[in-house]
């Protein structure tokens, strides 16, 4: 959450053990270290001038591999000539990496809730970029897949819904649908109606 590497003594201490002194929290991220190492190695943390890194070397996390598959998603879709069943790869291999928002089912904490959000608005920019590049080569069926997954992975994300509803627009039925599960959610959820843009977009379908 604080990014792995180089991560300060102190910072750990006040994210962990908000509550003590300094003394008494500097004991306690010994201690926890200690063990730590036992389970994973020694070699997988390295303690240098009082700043903790995870050691790539020994250590596999999965938001560094996600991160890094949607990073290669955005450069593969930035390129003149896109190939696209590798930024598929990118993006399927992220999402299977990415069951929801990091550490979902935990208390939220100061310290990885930007994290979280950070990671999070990087998957769906990722999703919507795929997308429109699907849509751009007239790939529809597999932009759908993945506009269901964005809502999916954010019911409130207005955009999801708006381009689906656009995708499905020669299927009048399914595109109303999409409309008024969009519609339950947001008036449910947040006592608003969608967008203007949204509302535009449904009423043509209805013409």
């Amino acid at each position: 959450a604080l990014g792995g590497n180089n991560v300060g003594e102190m910072r750990l201490c006040e994210a962990l053990w908000p509550d003590t002194d300094g003394d008494v929290a500097h004991s306690a991220f010994s201690v926890t270290l200690h063990r730590l190492r036992k389970l994973t190695g020694h070699d997988a943390l390295e303690l240098n001038d009082s700043r903790l890194t995870l050691n790539p070397k020994y250590c596999w996390v999965d938001v560094w591999v996600c991160e890094q598959l949607l990073n290669n998603c955005k450069h593969a879709l930035s390129q003149k000539q896109v190939d696209t069943n590798y930024a598929m790869h990118c993006i399927e291999s992220a999402m299977q990496l990415y069951n929801g928002p990091f550490l979902g089912n935990e208390d939220e904490q100061p310290w990885y809730i930007m994290f979280r959000q950070r990671l999070h608005s990087k998957m769906l920019r990722s999703l919507l970029n795929m997308c429109a590049h699907l849509e751009s080569i007239s790939s529809c069926d597999r932009a759908l897949e993945l506009y269901h997954k964005g809502i999916e992975l954010e019911p409130l994300a207005e955009e999801f819904y708006f381009r689906l509803m656009r995708c499905l627009a020669s299927y009048d039925r399914k595109a109303i649908s999409t409309y008024i599960r969009c519609c339950n959610i947001f008036k449910t959820t947040l006592k608003v109606s969608p967008s203007l843009a949204t509302e535009g977009l449904y009423k043509s379908l209805l013409n």
